[in-house]
């Protein structure tokens, strides 16, 4: 049931192609103990019966439901930006088209962010599923390896977990809608769930985490977006062309922390991670001799930047084999 409250809610939810999927997640929503004030859907240019099943399961229910079609293909950061762009709510919960929400998801997140007023973001636990909605052996925390360690660490501190690595999955995510006037428009070169988490810490606004798993985080093969499939031994491993993805990866990530620092200047650990990954871009550079590239990689590891910024041993020895591999 939902009660009038000071603070309204959107569920932002982006789909393409999700005829498969999307009943359970719609069901989930209208069995939520806390309802929303209003679901927004942004489709970007399904091709199957998403939209139709959509409208057929949500035309009954008792909040608004407002549907908008692209008529370009956006991709899932730019149509994620929409969809909160047009989202009304006072607090707005990401939504992806394939998940599960647990009926008390809302309620808690809700109750949790309304009564922190430092606080902008939460995100939860989620327990990862398969295709026929199972649960798997893994929770989604202990997939991107967000240990308890580093939970005590985000509390105090989300940013030096952030830039190491983004544990902030965008279907667990709920924000309150201020944070828009800093995240917009979302960069391009940065996942939307990732910038977002970013952003609120840059400009030191609470993050907040919710242990509990709150959703199914569904695992398929036909997902936008996803956890990585790739093992640790067969990335060190890679050939040439592996170095050039790195290469256009941490290019990237310069150019986002870069753009962050513009929202910020005084925040100064992001200049120290730059100044990391700009040297790590080195090493995958022609420009540098073998003797020159030890050397930067020396350097990085007596400042114990790969350890503050990377993952330590794992990344000195990929950027150690990409010197011998030409």
């Amino acid at each position: 049931m939902r009660k009038k409250t000071s603070k309204t809610v959107s569920i932002a939810m982006c789909t393409y192609n999700g005829e498969k999927f999307i009943r359970d997640q719609l069901n989930s929503i209208i069995n939520q103990t806390f309802l929303p004030d209003e679901v927004v859907i942004c489709d970007d240019g399904s091709t199957d019966s998403t939209i139709r099943i959509a409208k057929e399961i949500l035309k009954k229910v008792p909040f608004q439901v407002r549907i908008f079609r692209n008529t370009e293909r956006l991709g899932y950061i730019k149509n994620f930006e929409k969809a909160v762009s047009l989202a009304r709510g006072d607090i707005i919960f990401l939504s992806d088209q394939d998940d599960i929400f647990y009926p008390n998801k809302i309620k808690s997140l809700y109750n949790e962010l309304i009564f922190n007023e430092n606080a902008y973001l939460i995100f939860s636990n989620a327990n990862l599923i398969d295709e026929n909605g199972s649960k798997l052996n893994k929770n989604l925390w202990e997939s991107v390896r967000f240990t308890e360690n580093e939970q005590k660490k985000f509390i105090v501190d989300p940013m030096k977990i952030l830039l190491k690595h983004n544990v902030v999955t965008g279907a667990t995510i709920a924000f309150k809608k201020e944070l828009l006037q800093y995240a917009l428009p979302f960069y391009d070169l940065c996942p939307h769930d990732t910038w977002i988490a970013l952003v609120t810490a840059v400009i030191h606004k609470k993050i907040l985490l919710h242990s509990e798993p709150l959703m199914g985080y569904r695992i398929h093969s036909h997902q936008t977006i996803g956890l990585p499939k790739s093992n640790p031994i067969s990335n060190l491993l890679r050939l040439p062309q592996a170095n050039e993805s790195l290469k256009k990866k941490l290019n990237n990530r310069i150019k986002c922390i870069e753009k962050l620092i513009s929202i910020n200047p005084e925040y100064h650990i992001c200049n120290v991670y730059v100044q990391h990954i700009k040297n790590r871009f080195k090493i995958y550079s022609k420009k540098y001799s073998a003797y020159r590239k030890i050397l930067i990689i020396e350097k990085e590891i007596f400042n114990l930047r790969y350890f503050k910024f990377s993952n330590g041993i794992r990344n000195i020895l990929r950027d150690l084999i990409s010197i011998l591999v030409k």
